[in-house]
């Protein structure tokens, strides 16, 4: 039975707006075969308690009365799990049905497997039947190969990212014939299976990274730690970017990111590595608020980008205070020029 085998855990924050027809998806997408659901909250105030308490079948309410972020939430999710795989995931994601069966097949065939998707869509709804030829018709999918450096992070801030999303150099993805294996650098953040015991073994995902780049840094670790990640065409994954939580796309949720790709640079990449990046971006949206300025009459909406990278200065490096709403979890560094781990350099 797939709920032997399979947890699916879900992060909630404000999510109402998708919660309501999540549950619907993951029936339609485990072809009516149950499956425990972990919705790990993170101090919402919108009513998700009471209305998952009114769901019936295997549903579980994992609340927070602090904001921990997407990563920490996940955690308490995984380590209430008991399945040898669990489904970790936004509540604006569906899957083809018999998807989650799938994906829990490919990575039993392949013992040294830690996590593995179906092909990601973006979408502007769901669709009705995940036919392929409809949802990416030239068969190409974008894949991770590699990890966010400086040149991926500059091409993002610049607009060049947005312009030439073709050029591989300045994106980190790459577009190829959709198969039955492709081995990938990370995951989706919106989607993965994961093998549980070898999230344990890499100690899960790192609460400093509050939101994004917490995939990249998970991914990074198990791939050194020997493991491999993988997409494959056996099932496609259908994701309503930005639906899944009413914080998204806030200008809070910007600096978070910033925040936590310097945590990501410093933590893999070298102190020194860090602070080049800290400046080279910098110049990059300093280049940005001037052209609005002069160019357009107006400050623009990198503004407070900039700003916040002055307030991240003046305390060293750190986490300029309303950068994590709620100022995240107690006993948390997340002064991104911090040693995240012993011997960080």
């Amino acid at each position: 039975m797939l709920a032997d085998q399979l947890t699916i855990v879900v992060v909630t924050y404000n999510s109402m707006g998708a919660l309501p027809s999540f549950f619907q998806r993951v029936k339609d997408a485990t072809a009516g075969e149950p499956c425990r659901i972990l919705v790990c909250d993170n101090g919402s105030d919108d009513g998700v308690e009471d209305f998952v308490g009114r769901q019936s079948g295997e549903i579980s309410f994992l609340g927070s009365r602090e904001n921990a972020g997407y990563g920490a939430a996940l955690n308490r999710g995984i380590i209430a799990a008991s399945t040898p795989f669990v489904a970790l995931m936004n509540p604006d994601v569906a899957i083809q049905p018999g998807g989650y069966r799938e994906l829990v097949r490919f990575m039993k065939e392949r013992p040294r497997a830690a996590g593995a998707s179906g092909i990601v869509v973006h979408v502007r709804d769901y669709p009705a039947t995940f036919v392929r030829d409809g949802l990416f018709p030239r068969g190409q999918v974008a894949v991770h190969f590699g990890y966010e450096d400086v040149l991926t992070r500059v091409s993002f801030y610049s607009g060049l990212q947005t312009k030439f999303a073709h050029r591989s150099w300045l994106v980190p993805w790459s577009t190829v014939p959709a198969r039955d294996e492709i081995s990938v650098s990370r995951l989706n953040g919106c989607f993965g299976v994961f093998r549980r015991d070898a999230l344990f073994e890499v100690g899960l995902f790192d609460p400093r990274l509050f939101l994004y780049f917490e995939e990249d840094d998970l991914a990074l670790r198990l791939r050194t730690s020997g493991y491999e990640l993988y997409v494959t065409a056996r099932t496609v994954v259908a994701h309503r970017s930005g639906t899944g939580s009413a914080a998204t796309g806030s200008r809070t949720t910007d600096l978070i990111l910033l925040n936590s790709q310097y945590i990501f640079f410093r933590k893999h990449y070298g102190r020194s590595y860090a602070w080049a990046a800290f400046f080279v971006i910098w110049a990059v949206i300093t280049m940005g608020v001037a052209y609005r300025a002069l160019v357009r009459g107006g400050r623009g909406s990198m503004l407070h980008l900039w700003t916040w990278h002055v307030r991240s200065l003046l305390c060293g490096g750190g986490m300029p205070a309303g950068t994590i709403p709620g100022g995240g979890k107690d006993g948390v560094n997340y002064n991104w020029s911090a040693p995240s781990v012993p011997g960080a350099t």
